[in-house]
């Protein structure tokens, strides 16, 4: 999943589409929000919690730290991430 929508995001998207699958993307942004990128659907990041269980989300790709906070503020109390925390895909491209 990709913690965010701008063009650093868009290029991920599509770089990462030969070797992963991408299920998501997050958006603060109202006017996005349910909008598709590449097929992919973009969701808030109250969503996010609940989107990495249904989905078995493996990594959360993020490129600033206020992309990780915005989702970390609003996630359940006590919360346990199955998926990892990823800054940047250079680590992904390797697989």
């Amino acid at each position: 999943m990709l913690c965010g929508c701008d063009a650093r995001h868009y290029g991920w998207l599509r770089t990462l589409g030969a070797t992963h699958e991408v299920v998501a993307m997050v958006t603060e942004a109202p006017w996005q929000h349910a909008t598709r990128v590449e097929g992919v659907l973009l969701y808030y990041p109250s969503e996010v919690f609940s989107l990495c269980r249904r989905f078995e989300v493996d990594y959360l790709v993020y490129a600033t730290p206020a992309e990780r906070d915005a989702i970390e503020r609003v996630a359940p109390a006590a919360h346990v991430w199955q998926a990892h925390w990823c800054h940047g895909i250079e680590g992904l491209t390797a697989r």
